[in-house]
């Protein structure tokens, strides 16, 4: 669906191209603003003025117009600014404006910046468990919420409060579940910060 790049021109410094959505997604086209793979495929022109090893990333828009939505094809000019800053004007297929953008700044993105995976076929991002040591004598006292904030503004507060969410027994549904458990917890973390009464104690979810 991202190759929706069908043809490009050169001329001096501005750059020309024709960018359709695969037939099979023009009917999605009314969904948007502007269908973000046929945003991607119009940006995909600007490669054209790639002249080194390096390739250049947009990463800062500003003056972002949208003038038509529901696009299914659109002609596309890019225009150089200075630097590695270019403008954006898109029209339909009738010359009729459907986006334009004032300056979209990139940043350069070498090869030499991109990490293989390791060799033995790990996973690039994991889950890694570093042991702390902890001062026993340290460790602050522990209480159920049910037993503080619950209990009354007379029960003491310890310096760790545990709000136990548990799971729920099954007998209502995933949706109703999660939103009980979120009022929940909206309501106490509300009645934490409300007063000084929590000031010095940390509330931990689980």
């Amino acid at each position: 669906m991202f190759r929706g790049l069908r043809a490009a021109w050169r001329r001096g410094e501005e750059l020309f191209a024709e960018v359709a959505l695969p037939e099979e997604a023009s009917g999605e086209a009314g969904r948007f603003g502007l269908h973000p793979a046929l945003l991607d495929a119009a940006m995909h022109a600007g490669i054209l003025n790639d002249t080194d090893d390096e390739t250049a990333v947009p990463f800062a828009w500003n003056d972002v117009s949208l003038h038509a939505v529901g696009a299914a094809a659109v002609r596309v000019r890019i225009g150089r600014l200075d630097g590695r800053a270019v403008s954006l004007s898109v029209a339909d297929v009738t010359g009729a404006p459907v986006l334009t953008v004032g300056s979209i700044a990139s940043r350069p993105l070498s090869v030499d910046q991109f990490v293989s995976p390791s060799a033995d076929g790990g996973a690039l991002y994991g889950t890694e468990w570093v042991p702390t040591a902890v001062d026993a004598s340290a460790e602050p006292a522990w209480a159920d919420w049910t037993e503080v904030g619950e209990g009354g503004e007379d029960a003491d507060v310890p310096g760790v409060v545990l709000l136990d969410c548990g799971v729920s027994d099954g007998s209502v549904g995933v949706p109703v579940g999660v939103r009980s458990v979120l009022d929940r917890v909206l309501g106490v973390v509300q009645e934490w910060l409300a007063g000084e009464r929590f000031a010095g104690s940390r509330l931990v979810v689980v």
